[in-house]
């Protein structure tokens, strides 16, 4: 059985992790602000003390909801220290938010080898002005130079959506493995 604990209750900020001995990993989830209040040096504490107990870390980044210049930077620096303490790091959920931040610098998915999971992408029906979110398995969208959206109709009317963004500037971090 995990053990799941809050190790971060900084308003508007909380990590929890979830801590499973038996299949050596370790689960941090992230939800609110990731802004100037965002101190992450006892997370990544947290983290120092389960690596030699730990091999991979798991991060669920899909309930960040806002991003700022020092919350990009704490950000940045504690996956720089803390994705080396462990054998392989995974994002399970990146939200739109957090995408949005990792298309613009390359250094918020950490190592190349970092796996991605499901990541929240904006959809726009033009014929009724609806807008939501879909979760998309990053596998599924291929690479930046060839990308695959699924068709996404409508709720509402049945149209087909686009996506509610610039195409090359949203997925951009998708383009990091193709160095």
């Amino acid at each position: 059985m995990p053990l799941s604990l809050p190790i971060l209750k900084t308003p508007p900020l909380l990590v929890e992790a979830e801590l499973d001995l038996p299949a050596s990993t370790l689960r941090l989830r992230f939800a609110g602000n990731l802004d100037e209040n965002a101190d992450l040096r006892k997370v990544q504490a947290y983290c120092d003390g389960q690596k030699e107990t730990v091999g991979s870390l798991y991060l669920d980044l899909g309930q960040v909801t806002y991003l700022n210049s020092p919350g990009v930077r704490a950000w940045i620096q504690f996956l720089g220290r803390v994705q080396s303490f462990f054998q392989g790091c995974a994002f399970e959920r990146l939200s739109e938010s957090f995408l949005h931040s990792a298309s613009a610098y390359a250094e918020m998915l950490g190592f190349a080898s970092n796996s991605l999971g499901s990541c929240e992408v904006p959809f726009f029906c033009s014929a009724c002005a609806r807008r939501l979110t879909h979760w998309i398995d990053a596998g599924e969208l291929g690479t930046l130079k060839a990308l695959k959206l699924p068709a996404v109709p409508c709720p509402q009317c049945g149209s087909a959506m686009r996506l509610d963004d610039f195409e090359k500037e949203f997925f951009k971090f998708l383009a990091r493995k193709e160095k």
